[in-house]
């Protein structure tokens, strides 16, 4: 029987065990990540997928985006994961207007965004989007591919991959005829044995999360970039988000308090003490103009460059690679 390595352990390995198992793909699968050793950015993540506007026709990344969402959409139809909720998703402005309403044409000028009352008007535009509670769903996803699929999850990091050979660091090897790395920020380190080399940075993002907050009912509000997430059932309320060039994930306390005080300015929403909020941070891999990538040598596969999108572009690319194969 074939063994197909999978090595990455966040949305993207995630749902390409899912789609693997859809697809009745029939093979031995090994799955290496260690959460202790390389802590996935899809488990800090604000995670929300919406439309954003985007439409066909100008860019391949905004084709790619429409695609993805249309997918994700047909995903929650037909599959309803867990760890996935409706919410609407608020997006305003009150700088930057033309170029706002080149995005959004249907926007209006409005003070509230649904239940939250603005301290202003602002152009706003509202749609349908989904709340991804990134624990929940990820677990879902890897259940439900394990319900048909051979695969077995090895719980370390791996060192080395060379000639099919795949060494982790408590120095045991496992052979495979197929290598599918989804690591994100981590697949640089195995980028040599692709002919075409992807340009990535590695971006730190980062929020604020609070607990016990009470407040009508779930949403999703962007107002001039800042976000603020609300999920009514588990009473989180996620404040963010930052972004940075680094590869270490160093507290932007600064940064997080000037959008928790614009926030409190803007909206008549009484919010926690900013010290009661947790700092949340991930690794994301940013790719150049922002777009997925897909490569191909031999025996190696590697999907990356999700970056702000991970949730949105997850299970179009992992068909994509399943096509491609």
């Amino acid at each position: 029987m074939t063994t197909i390595a999978i090595i990455g352990g966040g949305i993207a390995a995630r749902s390409l065990l899912f789609t693997m198992a859809k697809n009745k793909i029939s093979a031995k699968i090994l799955v290496f990540y260690s959460d202790s050793f390389a802590f996935p950015c899809s488990l800090h993540s604000t995670a929300i997928v919406a439309p954003r506007g985007v439409t066909t026709g100008l860019s391949p990344l905004g084709d790619h985006l429409f695609e993805s969402f249309e997918r994700f959409k047909r995903h929650v139809d037909n599959d309803r994961p867990h760890g996935v909720i409706v919410v609407p998703q608020y997006t305003g402005v009150k700088t930057k207007v033309d170029e706002f309403k080149k995005r959004y044409p249907f926007a209006v000028v409005a003070k509230n965004a649904g239940s939250i009352d603005l301290s202003e008007e602002v152009h706003l535009i509202e749609e349908r989007a989904y709340l991804i509670r990134p624990r929940e769903y990820l677990d879902w996803l890897l259940t439900e591919a394990k319900k048909s699929l051979d695969s077995t999850i090895i719980n370390s990091f791996v060192t080395q991959v060379k000639d099919g050979k795949i060494t982790t660091t408590d120095g045991y090897e496992y052979s495979a005829d197929k290598i599918i790395f989804t690591a994100g920020v981590q697949n640089d380190l195995w980028q040599e044995y692709f002919p075409i080399k992807k340009t990535t940075k590695p971006v730190q993002g980062s929020y604020l999360e609070f607990s016990g907050v009470k407040h009508t009912d779930s949403f999703s509000l962007s107002l001039d970039g800042d976000n603020l997430i609300y999920d009514k059932e588990k009473e989180t309320l996620l404040l963010g988000s930052t972004t940075r060039e680094s590869r270490l994930e160093l507290s932007p306390e600064k940064e997080l308090l000037s959008i928790y005080q614009d926030f409190s300015k803007n909206i008549g929403i009484d919010l926690p003490a900013f010290s009661s909020g947790e700092i949340k941070i991930g690794l994301r891999e940013k790719a150049s103009k922002r777009e997925p990538y897909l490569l191909q040598s031999g025996i190696y596969s590697m999907i990356g460059g999700f970056y702000k999108n991970g949730y949105r572009v997850s299970l179009s690319m992992a068909e994509r690679l399943l096509n491609s194969l």
